[in-house]
């Protein structure tokens, strides 16, 4: 089995007990803007933030150029968001 099968599997079976209370807009209170690395995984945990209070952007290299503009301002303007945090790193 693939990871993709493997992944599709997991999503049907999450699907089955899926909460619509889940489904309600977005309305993070932070957007965070940083590098695409998978290994910065759990960010809003090392933050001791929550996941739906969090937009994170991801690009490689934390480059903020007019795609991560946009991003911010749709974040800000439609999402909610009040605050904007760049998280770079090395290594």
């Amino acid at each position: 089995m693939s990871l993709i099968d493997e992944a599709l599997s997991a999503n049907a079976t999450i699907a089955n007990d899926y909460d619509p209370s889940r489904g309600k807009p977005p309305a993070p209170k932070i957007a965070i803007v940083t590098c695409a690395d998978p290994r910065l995984t759990d960010i809003e945990q090392m933050l001791g933030l929550a996941h739906a209070d969090v937009d994170m952007i991801r690009n490689f290299g934390t480059v903020i150029d007019d795609d991560a503009v946009r991003s911010l301002v749709l974040s800000t303007r439609l999402l909610g968001t009040r605050e904007i945090m760049i998280i770079n790193h090395t290594d």
